[in-house]
């Protein structure tokens, strides 16, 4: 389902978040960050210095986790609400939040960083997070107006909380959205693949390039593997198998027009940066999710197993919260948890029109959600997922995945489905109110 049919999203009677603008918090830490030692049971000496504010709502952001400081380091993004079936302004951000897993609180980094931006690509790696490219579009521009596509690339110091601009030598890929970017552990470099590089918000251009950026000789290098390769798109997610060393990514898209047909990906490649070729691992037609774009892929390095959850797919519910898990020994998928089912759906010709319980809610899991963040702790042993679009806005929740099981660190105050939020469901007058 298309996000304009699927994604309904309206305003809701929960109250706002404590959402964090530039400059609301100062700059924090705690033990264990820039590479020391540290423990993911909270203490006084680690979480008693931290505050209790938060980061908006968000999508379109991109997230992090450092492993040696047990936080994950979020930027950017949308703040956007969607009301029913319109697309909003974009309300890009430009702010640094980092939340300490431990003490399950977050903290705003002040660096001066890159500009306000969404749909970027962000590694972690080398005790920094890298981001490269994103778009901006101010809200009170004209819809029909160009976005400003960006291909600048930065770095940000855990240790230092500081943002660097990275000027690199040479030509380097094009401005874009929606690309996959990993950090290679072995040859400490970055591996960039795909993305789009349309200016427009109706129509995308997809990509199939594969770039690497070694930050020591700070120049970028094209590759030309043989065939067979991943087809272009954007939306995709990748991760970097340490326990493999190869770079690897699922699903997205190829086009997207809102008046046409959108190609919906499940497959699984692989790339060897040592021979720089691609293998494909799943050809995502039996036995595999449900095509989608916008999905959220990271690697639970403690099962030695891909993590999958949620994305916008093309079935009746659109924003998923199903899971599933890849199994890199052979090559195969296997489903977790079914996630919300389709219950009520709209009648033909109303497709706007989505009722209180247009799904069966699944308590246990996060709302349905596209465009949010995945990351994995090796430290801690879970993921962690944060954010994303849903049928009713944008949301500012944390939930941690440990295996398959879910709980919720810090709950949504906005963008929930109404029976998630209000306690008398019977209260319901649509799907989000």
């Amino acid at each position: 389902m298309l996000a304009i049919a699927g994604a309904p999203a309206c305003s809701s009677e929960q109250p706002s978040g404590a959402g964090g603008s530039a400059g609301s918090a100062g700059q924090g830490g705690g033990a264990g960050v820039g590479g020391q030692s540290a423990s993911c049971t909270p203490s006084p000496a680690r979480c008693d210095a931290l505050s209790l504010e938060r980061p908006f709502r968000v999508s379109e952001h991109s997230a992090v986790y450092a492993q040696d400081s047990l936080e994950m380091i979020v930027f950017g993004g949308s703040n956007a609400t969607p009301k029913q079936c319109e697309f909003p302004p974009p309300e890009f951000n430009a702010e640094t939040w980092i939340y300490d897993d431990a003490c399950g609180k977050w903290t705003q980094a002040l660096s001066a960083g890159p500009s306000a931006r969404g749909r970027h690509s962000a590694a972690y790696g080398a005790g920094k997070m890298w981001l490269f490219g994103g778009r901006f579009r101010d809200k009170t521009a004209p819809g029909t107006d160009p976005y400003a596509l960006m291909s600048d690339l930065w770095s940000f110091d855990v240790q230092t909380r500081e943002w660097a601009q990275v000027t690199p030598s040479g030509a380097g890929p094009e401005a874009r959205v929606n690309a996959a970017l990993v950090w290679d552990e072995k040859r400490s470099r970055l591996w960039l693949f795909g993305g789009n590089k349309a200016t427009s918000g109706a129509s995308y251009s997809a990509l199939g390039d594969l770039w690497s950026f070694d930050p020591q000789s700070g120049s970028w290098q094209m590759h030309s593997p043989s065939a067979p390769a991943p087809a272009a798109r954007l939306f995709h997610s990748g991760i970097y198998d340490k326990n493999r060393d190869r770079f690897v990514i699922y699903g997205g898209t190829d086009k997207f027009q809102l008046s046409g047909v959108i190609e919906y990906m499940s497959d699984v490649w692989a790339l060897d940066p040592e021979t720089v070729t691609w293998t494909q691992l799943h050809d995502g037609v039996a036995a595999a999710p449900d095509g989608r774009f916008w999905g959220g892929l990271t690697h639970d390095t403690v099962a030695d197993q891909y993590l999958l959850f949620g994305g916008h797919d093309d079935t009746p519910l659109g924003n998923r919260n199903d899971v599933w898990r890849f199994n890199p020994g052979d090559n195969s998928w296997a489903q977790g948890d079914l996630g919300d089912l389709v219950h009520n759906p709209p009648a033909p010709g109303e497709q706007c029109n989505f009722a209180a319980d247009f799904t069966s809610v699944n308590a246990s899991l996060p709302e349905r959600r596209s465009a949010h963040s995945l990351v994995f702790s090796e430290s801690c042993g879970h993921a962690l997922v944060f954010g994303g679009k849903t049928d009713c806005g944008a949301v500012d929740d944390v939930w941690s995945v440990n295996g398959l099981t879910f709980a919720e660190r810090s709950a949504a105050t906005e963008g929930e489905v109404c029976h998630r939020w209000r306690p008398d469901p019977s209260a319901c007058s649509n799907l989000c109110n």
